[in-house]
């Protein structure tokens, strides 16, 4: 358990990425998201305001091209607010 507990953290993180995705294609399937996106991916390069890189856990492209839909996922025990997922990027 010892050997577990201390990779589960990491390990969980991709999963629950993988949940967050399916959950938006069932709620595009039934018309339920803004956003009418095609396809789903990740996302990262550098902010022009920082220079730094960033990574946005899922980008989906709209079908009309005019709008996208960007999520982060988190995976943790402790509670967190929208704070944790801003980012600032103008393209």
């Amino acid at each position: 358990m010892k050997k577990i507990a201390s990779g589960l953290s990491t390990y969980m993180g991709s999963v629950f990425e993988d949940i967050c995705k399916q959950y938006l294609w069932k709620a595009l399937k039934e018309g339920k998201t803004e956003v009418g996106f095609k396809n789903i991916g990740r996302w990262w390069g550098t902010n022009p305001k920082t220079r730094a890189q960033e990574e946005i856990d899922i980008m989906g492209e709209d079908l009309s091209e005019n709008s996208a839909l960007f999520a982060e996922c988190k995976w943790t025990n402790e509670k967190v607010d929208l704070s944790v997922d801003k980012v600032n990027l103008k393209m």
